[in-house]
């Protein structure tokens, strides 16, 4: 007799190194394989295409060159609008700061790209794309203020026995700044906290916050657009139409969408939520017990 279920594994060997993820509800693919709709950029993307455009012959950019050339096809649809966000003032821009880069981001894709579909936002839509974009800026202030509070104290490997004393510093400056404890910014702080003792990896957080001891709110913010790219897509997947994917090179922010397991999102007017169920690779140092008690902590919100 057959058995009633048969589980296939597939390993697929590429000709370079892994240097772009395409991060979709569930996980990631590479770019190769990726077949989604709209895929969305962000700027570390625009940035590699704009060096290879000006250093094609840099052997230490075989394998980036090798991935992106993969984006040089009429489908998915291009769509710069995460890079504009972000910006390259280390600050929320302001809109005419927004449209300059929109701009700039869609011509290093169209003059990089010249068989990609780019989207080009039309001018009399702009001014509502950036209020989409804009319309968090309160909390994302309060989770700047968080980061530079937390992120000195984390910029070294807590040592072990000292744990305890600063999840709890973690949750008492969230509290204090009106940050959630289910925030992104405050898991990827916990991730840093937990990283492996001898500072292998996964050091996840690390990657996503990059804290140092003089840590201050430039620093902060380009961490939360990265993370607010994550609810971007969170949200954007979570609507009837085109299937999207989230283009990076970030490795990191990579690992940390694949191990938050984000589901269950909803729309109820304007309002968007989803649910998530972090995995233990975020947490590296916690057995199952502690992992667990960290959570009832998270979720016994002040």
């Amino acid at each position: 007799m057959p058995p009633d279920s048969v589980s296939i594994k597939l390993t697929i060997h590429f000709d370079k190194k892994l240097k772009a993820w395409v991060l979709v509800p569930g996980g990631w693919f590479p770019l190769q394989l990726a077949a989604v709709d709209v895929l969305l950029v962000d700027r570390n993307i625009t940035s590699a295409l704009k060096t290879l455009e000006t250093s094609p012959n840099r052997p230490d950019l075989t394998a980036d060159k090798w991935w992106l050339e993969h984006l040089n096809k009429p489908s998915p649809v291009i769509n710069p609008v995460l890079c504009a966000m972000e910006g390259r003032w280390r600050s929320p821009p302001t809109f005419e700061q927004f449209e300059t880069e929109l701009d700039v981001s869609y011509a290093i894709l169209k003059r990089t790209l010249p068989q990609a579909s780019v989207l080009r936002h039309p001018k009399e839509h702009l001014h509502a794309v950036y209020e989409v974009c804009i319309s968090q800026a309160p909390r994302m202030q309060r989770e700047i203020d968080f980061l530079v509070a937390v992120c000195p104290v984390l910029s070294s490997r807590s040592p072990t026995g000292k744990e305890a004393r600063l999840e709890t510093f973690i949750f008492q400056e969230a509290d204090r700044l009106g940050v959630s404890r289910q925030s992104l910014c405050c898991l990827a702080a916990l991730s840093v906290l937990y990283e492996l003792r001898d500072g292998n990896q996964p050091r996840i957080g690390r990657g996503v916050l990059k804290p140092k001891p003089q840590y201050n709110e430039s620093f902060a913010y380009s961490a939360l657009s990265d993370l607010r790219a994550l609810e971007f897509l969170a949200a954007g997947s979570s609507l009837p139409g085109p299937s999207l994917g989230l283009c990076t090179r970030d490795k990191h922010l990579a690992a940390f969408w694949t191990y938050l397991g984000v589901h269950s999102g909803t729309w109820d007017g304007k309002s968007f939520s989803a649910s998530y169920t972090p995995k233990s690779d975020l947490f590296p140092r916690l057995n199952e017990d502690a992992f667990i008690a960290l959570f009832r902590h998270i979720k016994d919100e002040a």
